[in-house]
């Protein structure tokens, strides 16, 4: 069987020693944040294998099969199968994007309780299915409805700046020299609201030297992304 063929793969073999591709499946908008991290990770491993960077699909889960060297990182804790291994990253604090000229700006946080009313932009591809757009906020305790869905993070804060919506997210894009974007913390019951990242993978890379250098490049940048934004002003 192929994962029994997976299973007998030389337990010595380094990412170095791999050859072909290695695949990953993630929201587009983490993906943007990932890639640079993950290439300059192989290159330190001397790994020569291709990355190939795919959407997490919208109405179903990423092929990660016995046969591929590949990776999913989404939502963490994932509705997986015994046939899968899964990881938890972390946690980050969830937030709304918003126009400077809002009045909620002026508050240091934001209780969920206040969106109320507000319009909201959305991303409608790449986001785990159940927690996806109204049902992601929802999980997480906000009552809003989206007005727009984009494919884009861009476009939402575009939108954001130009058109006075709101996007919930974590602070984890560069606002650069936009003038008019800020971000704010989101409470709940006085409470940050938290959100759970982590990878996926198929059990048949489980232990396997590749697969564990790979965790520990995921690993790094997610702290290098986290720890960045974190320390970045509103």
């Amino acid at each position: 069987m192929e994962v029994e063929r997976c299973l007998g793969l030389a337990q010595t073999e380094l990412l170095a020693d791999m050859e072909g591709n290695i695949h990953l499946y993630c929201p587009s908008y983490l993906d943007e944040h990932l890639v640079v991290g993950l290439v300059q990770g192989l290159r330190q491993q001397d790994s020569h294998l291709k990355l190939v960077s795919y959407p997490w699909p919208a109405d179903s889960f990423p092929d990660l099969n016995s046969s591929k060297f590949g990776i999913g990182i989404n939502r963490f804790p994932f509705n997986i199968d015994s046939n899968y291994v899964q990881r938890r990253l972390g946690s980050v604090t969830m937030g709304v994007y918003l126009n400077r000229a809002s009045s909620l700006a002026a508050l240091e946080s934001i209780d969920v309780v206040k969106l109320k009313g507000c319009k909201f932009a959305a991303l409608n591809t790449g986001a785990n299915v159940d927690v996806q757009d109204e049902a992601r906020c929802r999980e997480m305790g906000i009552d809003i409805h989206v007005d727009i869905s984009l494919s884009s993070m861009r476009a939402a804060l575009r939108c954001v700046e130009e058109l006075d919506y709101m996007v919930v997210s974590a602070d984890i894009f560069n606002r650069g020299n936009a003038m008019n974007l800020t971000w704010r913390p989101l409470t709940l019951d006085g409470q940050p609201v938290e959100y759970e990242y982590g990878f996926v993978y198929h059990r048949a890379w489980y232990q396997h030297p590749a697969m564990k250098s790979m965790e520990s490049i995921i690993r790094r940048c997610y702290r290098d992304i986290t720890r960045q934004y974190s320390c970045a002003g509103a």
